[in-house]
Order: C-alpha cells, then sequence, then structure tokens
C-alpha cells in the first residue's frame, strides 16, 4: 500500500467518525419527536424552506445522503473507488424503478418532477425518452448503463406475458448486485475480507425478499425466479430454491433465519415485517464492523449501510408525520428503535 493510499483511507475513516456524530441516531433521531408537522420537521433537519411537501422533503434527504456518502468516495482510489461508487449506483437502480412505474402506469412525465436523486458517478437518465418508449423493448434501448440493460431485459417477457414490472425490477437489482460482487472480488484480500459479511448479508436480504414476492405477491414458481438470485449470500442457492413459501412463516422456517434476525417467539406476520427484520440484522452488523474496523475499509462500507439506514428512518418519520402515526408507534418502527435504545 503507497503511502498516498493509506492516508487517503486514514483520513476517510477520520471523516466518517466526524460525520457519524451528526447523524440523526440514538438521542438526535429520538430529539425528533417534538416535530409537530413537515415544515416543523424539516425545520428540525436543517431543511428549513427548502422542503415544501412530503415527496420533496423525502427527495432532498435523498439528496443529502447522497452527497454526504460522495464526499467519502472521492476521497478514494482505484479498486476502493471502484466499489464504493457502486454502492452509490444503488440510488440509481432506484430512479429507474420510479421511471419504469410510471411508464408501465401511463403517469405524464411531468407527475416525476422532484421525484428522482442526482447519482455521481452515473450517467443521467434520458427521463424523457424513457417516458415516451413504446414498448419495454423501447425502454430498455434508451437505458445508458450497458448493465443496467442487461438486467431489465432479464424481465422483458414477464412484462410482455404479464404486463408486469416485478421481474424487469428484480434483473435491475439482480444486476447490481453482481456488478457490486465484481467490483468486491477485485479489492485487495485486506479490504475485501472485513466487508464481505456485509455485502452477504445485503445479497441475502434481496434473495430471500425476491423469493418471498414471487411466490406471495405474484404467485410465480421458484423456478421462475431461479436467474434472478445472485450468488454471494450467506444463505445457499439450492436453500433458496427448495424454500417453502406458503406462509412469511414458511419462509423464516425452511431457511432456519429465526436465529439470525433474533426473531421474537411470534414471528414476523408479513413480508415488511421480515425485510425491516433482515435489514435490522445488516444494521447491526454494520455498526459492528464500523467499531471494529480502526483501518480498514470496513469502516467506510459500514458507514454507507449506516447512513442508509438512517435515511430510512427519516423518510418513516416524514410518512409517520404524514399519516399522524402516533409517536410512540412510529418510534417503534425505526430501526433500531431510538425509543427501546433510550429505555
Amino acid at each position: 500500500m503507497s503511502a498516498n493510499v493509506a492516508v487517503s483511507l486514514t483520513y476517510s475513516i477520520a471523516k466518517i467518525r466526524a460525520m457519524r456524530s451528526l447523524m440523526f441516531e440514538g438521542p438526535r433521531l429520538l430529539a425528533l419527536e417534538r416535530a409537530r408537522n413537515l415544515p416543523d420537521l424539516a425545520q428540525k433537519l436543517g431543511l428549513g424552506e427548502l422542503a415544501v411537501g412530503h415527496l420533496r422533503l423525502e427527495a432532498l434527504l435523498t439528496n443529502r445522503h447522497i452527497a454526504d456518502l460522495n464526499r467519502i468516495a472521492s476521497l478514494l482510489g482505484g479498486a476502493r473507488d471502484h466499489l464504493f461508487h457502486w454502492l452509490l449506483a444503488r440510488y440509481q437502480v432506484e430512479n429507474l424503478k420510479v421511471v419504469l412505474r410510471f411508464w408501465a402506469a401511463g403517469e405524464p412525465i411531468e407527475r416525476l418532477s422532484g421525484l428522482l436523486v442526482d447519482v455521481p458517478g452515473v450517467k443521467p437518465l434520458p427521463v424523457e425518452a424513457l417516458a415516451e418508449s413504446r414498448g419495454l423493448g423501447g425502454f430498455i434501448r434508451q437505458v445508458p448503463e450497458p448493465i443496467f440493460v442487461a438486467g431489465l431485459s432479464e424481465g422483458l417477457a414477464y412484462w410482455e406475458a404479464e404486463g408486469r414490472t416485478f421481474l424487469a425490477e428484480a434483473g435491475l437489482d439482480a444486476a447490481y448486485f453482481r456488478e457490486l460482487v465484481l467490483r468486491h472480488n477485485g479489492l485487495a484480500k485486506g479490504d475485501r475480507e472485513p466487508i464481505t459479511p456485509l455485502l452477504a448479508a445485503d445479497i441475502d436480504a434481496y434473495n430471500v425478499f425476491l423469493i418471498g414476492r414471487a411466490q406471495l405477491n405474484y404467485h410465480l414458481q421458484l423456478e421462475d425466479v431461479a436467474p434472478f438470485i445472485v450468488a454471494g449470500g450467506r444463505i445457499g442457492h439450492s436453500a433458496l430454491l427448495t424454500a417453502r413459501c406458503e406462509t412469511v412463516s414458511d419462509l423464516v422456517e425452511s431457511l432456519r433465519l429465526g436465529a439470525a434476525l433474533r426473531l421474537p417467539d411470534t414471528g414476523v406476520g408479513s413480508l415488511p415485517d421480515l425485510e425491516d427484520a433482515m435489514a435490522l440484522r445488516l444494521y447491526r452488523l454494520a455498526n459492528r464492523r464500523y467499531y471494529q474496523s480502526m483501518l480498514d475499509l470496513g469502516a467506510l462500507v459500514a458507514f454507507y449501510y449506516l447512513k442508509r439506514t438512517e435515511l430510512a428512518n427519516l423518510i418513516r418519520v416524514v410518512e409517520g408525520l404524514r399519516y399522524e402515526v402516533p409517536w410512540p408507534e412510529l418510534l417503534r418502527r425505526l430501526m433500531p428503535s431510538p425509543a427501546a435504545e433510550a429505555g
């Protein structure tokens, strides 16, 4: 490792230590309980008059989140930069899904205003051309990133047969994770080892939610989604393809997820509950890695996942205030619950 690379990594880690002290988690997240409405929340989040409405506030939060992470990516070089910028490409996947759903529903392009976020390091989406595409094949041809073109194309036959975007979106997710695994494998061993469990947990969450939604929501067979399963998680391919999934409880039991996810004896009652449980597991792994990694890439990748949790929590607070969810209930929905931590 060159002196410049070592200094860059050391400086980046010092940077995230300072940035974490400003994150909305624990007591700082709990303090948002005093917000009376969305404008008041925007003030407490430092967004003031910029945020008009819940969608604008959520977009501003996401853009700020990405900008924070890009400050870290800009300090890296080589294979580390290659990996960290692809972590940010996750938000371009979400942009593409939003545009795809609007296109599939025939929604006017004007309604996309304010819903998409700025993602550095990737080609911008030609939103107008995408919205005006004829057929999913035409839509795919307008996508500028070849990796995402390949992913979307995997769901083309299902769209043409059923008129649903589910497998096109799964193809996008699978393409993102496969490229993430390739970039992970391109790292030096000392960079690779501390982040492998984090990426594996992220891939596990994707794979489990994929087969759960495929069977419970879309009534697909496991062989229909086998091409979309991504290697690199801790749950093996064969276990995923033989999982029972008549109910969420079946899925949890057949994959033996209860202990790993620290599920209560009552289990989980829905796919969103299971998704939350897997997200909380990833948060716990990232939080542990953040403190264990003093001078390696694990601290930076852990910080990425911690920031993702922060953003998810803030968006839940926005939605909770929008729908006037009582604060005690809203706090219980956050990951991890700041109310539980305070108690």
